[in-house]
This record gives C-alpha cells, structure tokens and sequence, in this order.
C-alpha cells in the first residue's frame, strides 16, 4: 500500500466518523426542542383565583386534566411509531470497512490493505408496507382511546357539578332547619317558664338543635370533598382558590336532553368502543399478512470493494444482489400466522361479549332513570302533603285549635320533605347523565372527535 492510498482511506474513515457525530447531534438538538408533553405546567398556583361554570371547567380539563395526559402522550407515542415504520419502508444501508495491519502484498503493484463495503440488512418490501398500515391503524386507535378517556372524564365532571348544586340546595333546605330548631329551643324555654314544658323537653330541642347543625356541617363538608374532586379532574393544586358555579348544573349541562329511547344496538354502533374494536379487527387483518409475508425471500444488496487477500487487478466497486430465505425456522413462522388469526377469533369473541355487556349497561341506565323518576314523583307529592299539613296547622293554631309546637313539627317536616326532593332530583339528574354519557351526546356537545 502506497502512503498516498493510506492518506485517502484516512480522510475518508475520518468524513464517515464527522458525517455520523453531525447527523447525531442534529437527532438530540431536534429532541431538545420537542414540546413539552399534553398536560405542561398545572393552572393552578396557589395565589390564583377564579370562578368556573362546567363550560369553563370542561376547558380546563381538555387543557391540563391528568387524567387524559396519559392518553394523549400516547397518541404523541404512537405517532412516532408511525414515522419508524415510515421510514423503514427504504432499507438500511450500513458502511463496513477493514484495515489489515499485516499488509498483503498485491499485484502490478496494489498493496491497498483495507475493504469498505456498503450493505443492507435483510428486506422484504412487502412486510414494511403492511407495517405501515398496521402502525397507522394504531395510532388510529390511540385517538379514539384519548377520545373516551375524555368521555368519562367530562361524565366525572358533571357528575360532581350535579352533585355541587344538590349539596347546595341542601345546605340551604338545612340552614332554614337549624334557624328552625333554634326557634324550637327558644319556644321550649318560654314554655318552661309558664310550666308548659319540662326540662326533658328543653333538653329534647337543645339536641335537635345540635344534630340540625352537625347535618349542616356533614353537606358542607360533602362539598368541600366534591370541589377538591373537581380540582383534581382539572389538574389544579389543591391549595388553588377557584370556586365552581354550579347553579342550574342541570340546565346547562343536560340542557333539554330528557331521555333517549334509541334501541341499544344503534347507541353502540356509535360508541368509541365499538370504532375500536372495528379498528382492532383491521389491524389483526393485517398482522395476519404481515406474518404471511415473512414467507418471502428477503432481498441483499451490497456495494464492495475487492478483498485485499484476493485482490483482482481491478480496484473498482462491485455491486451485487442476492437473497436469503431461512431453510428451518422450528415452525415459528407457521405458529406466527396460526396464532394471530387465534387473536382475530379472539377479538370477535370479546366484541360479542362488549355488544351483550352494553346492551345490559343500557338497559340498566334507562330502568334507573324510570326508578329515579317515580321516586322523584313520590317525594313530590310528598312534599305537597307536607306543606298542605303546614297550612292546616298554621290555620289551627290561628284559629286557637293547636298550640304553636304543632306548627313547627309540620314546617320541619316540610323542610325534610323539600330537602328529599333535591337529593331525588340529584338521583333522577344523575340517571340522565349515565344516558346522556352512554348515547355518547355529552361528548358530541363539547368535543369535536374529528379534530383529533
């Protein structure tokens, strides 16, 4: 080998060496300055305070909730999944070179002791092709899976706001008990003082009172534990002072749904569930070819230089195509094929069980949406007995025919009765949410599918 030949395989070890570090670096830097992930920093300092609707809070939510970061982190995974596949449609192409540190002597004078060659791996052009489908049907179904995480996240939230503005009516209904009990106390006490009750039932009031007041401190303890729910699907620390306006919770956010008498096969076929269970099918369709296709012969190419231990005269490159198909694999091919189309029989099993537990779950939501309405028509009525029974005594006791107890025993059942009807109005509202959930219509209202 000539010092002039040894300087030209030098320079060019040295470019190859130069070329990989530039196009590593160029990797990190672009991977540096990726964005941060779905999710980012929490809206929710503990100085910041504002005031949320459910409009509002379902905003937020789809901003930073981190019970949908997961899902849509994996939708950014996936994605990049999808661009490998891409990518490797086009072989690999790998550089090897050698340099013999013995110098074979050559011939007409050629002592170039060194080869380079440039090589693919093994390729079969039909494989990665139905990879790529298969990764795009993926990441298909990672948008759809995002898309019901955000479905019950939304159901979650206006669960709680539903549930916020019945602690609240109860809390009111509770506040007039308390000022009730108390006038109880104060009447009992006067009528100790004319021999007209004993200190037994001074003592009676007195603990009426004190359980009014624990019953007050057990709602607004309830709400508390439902908004710190609410700053949690929201993502917000929980030393975050916003407050929820949950007034008419059930006017805007159920606004004139009443029921859904759709049959349950036609709800299903519009549930995320089933689009992806649709997806899945396709997908295993196409893991079944790919597995066919590796039954074909893989293509080889290569670019070489001559070998200097058998050195032609000529120094050019060669190139040359071949291919490899494996003589005794242990069946593992075979098995591949028999156990995805195992995975397809198994898919279409599990999507008939999913079709029979829906129909279920559907029937169940709309028999407690029949129940919580009769129990809501009872207490009603109820309700109306209760304060006709107030008039009647209110009138008695004008008229001198009962005494002023009489009175107050009927408007604190009246008040009973009224805070009855709001927690039956929460229940029957509730039922309709897991209809309105299920039909899928809570999600169309705020969330635009096709978007993602």
């Amino acid at each position: 080998m000539t010092n002039r030949s040894g300087r030209r395989f030098f320079q060019f070890a040295c470019g190859c060496a130069i070329l990989f570090l530039f196009m590593a670096g160029t990797g990190f830097v672009c991977a540096a300055d990726l964005p941060p992930p779905f999710g980012g920093t929490a809206n929710g300092e503990g100085g910041a305070e504002s005031s949320l609707d459910f409009a509002g809070s379902v905003r937020l939510a789809l901003e930073q909730s981190p019970f949908l970061a997961s899902s849509s982190i994996e939708i950014d995974l996936r994605r990049i999944d999808e661009s490998d596949s891409r990518y490797s449609v086009v072989p690999s192409v790998s550089v090897r070179t050698r340099y013999y540190v013995n110098q074979p002597g050559g011939r007409n004078g050629d002592n170039k002791p060194y080869d380079i060659e440039f090589v693919t791996e093994p390729y079969n052009p039909v494989e990665p092709y139905y990879s790529l489908q298969a990764r795009r049907l993926v990441t298909r179904i990672a948008v759809l899976t995002h898309v019901k995480a955000i479905g019950d996240c939304l159901a979650r939230l206006a669960g709680a706001y539903l549930e916020l503005d019945a602690l609240d009516a109860l809390a009111a209904r509770q506040d007039r008990l308390v000022e009730l009990a108390g006038e109880q106390v104060a009447f009992t006490g006067s009528r100790m003082k004319t021999g007209g009750a004993s200190l037994l039932d001074a003592r009676v009031a007195e603990q009426e009172e004190s359980l009014a007041r624990m019953e007050k401190q057990r709602i607004l303890d309830s709400g508390a534990t439902v908004r710190e729910g609410i700053k949690g699907l929201l993502g917000l620390d929980s030393l975050h002072r916003a407050t929820f306006d949950s007034r008419d919770a059930a006017g805007r956010i159920l606004g004139e749904f009443r029921s859904a008498a759709a049959p349950a096969s036609q709800v299903l076929a519009n549930a995320p569930d089933t689009s992806i269970l649709a997806l899945k099918k396709e997908l295993q369709e196409l893991n079944i070819k790919i597995a066919r296709a590796r039954y074909l012969p893989h293509l080889l190419f290569k670019v070489e230089s001559g070998d200097p231990l058998n050195r032609t005269d000529s120094s050019d490159l060669y190139f040359s195509v071949g291919l490899e198909m494996p003589l005794w694999d242990g069946f593992k091919r075979s098995h591949d094929i028999t156990r995805q189309k195992r995975v397809m029989k198994q898919l279409q099993v599990d999507g008939e069980a999913k079709d029979i537990d829906f129909a279920g779950r559907w029937k169940a939501a709309q028999d407690r949406l029949k129940n919580a309405e009769a129990d809501l028509g009872i207490a009603v009525r109820q309700g109306e007995i209760a304060e006709l029974k107030e008039k009647q005594s209110e009138i008695a006791y004008k008229s001198g025919r009962q005494p002023y107890s009489v009175v107050l025993s009927d408007r604190k059942s009246r008040l009973e009765s009224q805070k009855n009807i709001a927690a039956k109005t929460f229940e029957r509202d509730k039922a309709l949410l897991g209809i309105y959930h299920l039909s899928g219509e809570l999600l169309k209202r705020y969330v635009d599918a096709g978007k993602f």
